[in-house]
């Protein structure tokens, strides 16, 4: 689960810079989510690509900071106006969070997690059970998400075409 969590964002991440080198201004990119940036990591970069990089990543973080996974998604889809289907975000939304309840909490749910995401079957106060079926349905659900992202992403031109691959 971890490792899914983090392959998505760097996902974001990418997209985030995608959409700053495709030319998305840096007020609705930065929008609310102000950040700093050191001279000497500025100057530490040797192309323009990677200052580009660096800004997406400081930005991502300053945006995850605000430590909910749907604030996050919200955030990074209205900045860049995909419009990425709810449905798609509500079905992979669960699996996300529960990646939290692993990495924070030991794998215990708490009530409002169970009372959120009943599908997943979780018991207030006890280890959540990763079973083969959920860990699965959890990946399928966030790849579909994920590919929702990319086809709103593309559609609507948000990242160049030097970034897409054949």
């Amino acid at each position: 689960m971890k490792d899914v969590y983090e392959d998505v964002t760097a996902y974001l991440t990418e997209l985030l810079a995608g959409a700053a080198k495709s030319g998305l201004s840096s007020e609705r990119l930065i929008g609310e989510h102000k950040i700093s940036v050191e001279v000497n990591n500025i100057l530490a970069c040797k192309t323009w690509e990677a200052v580009i990089n660096l800004v997406a990543e400081q930005l991502f973080r300053r945006i995850e900071n605000e430590k909910s996974t749907i604030k996050l998604l919200t955030a990074i889809d209205k900045k860049l106006d995909l419009k990425v289907p709810e449905k798609a975000v509500q079905d992979a939304l669960p699996y996300l969070e529960l990646r939290h309840l692993l990495v924070h909490s030991d794998g215990i749910a708490d009530e409002s997690f169970c009372k959120r995401f009943p599908a997943i079957g979780a018991t207030p106060n006890q280890s959540i059970h990763l079973s083969y079926p959920l860990i699965a349905t959890a990946r399928a659900k966030i790849i579909e998400m994920i590919v929702k992202y990319d086809e709103c992403a593309i559609a609507k031109k948000v990242v160049p075409e030097s970034d897409l691959q054949p």
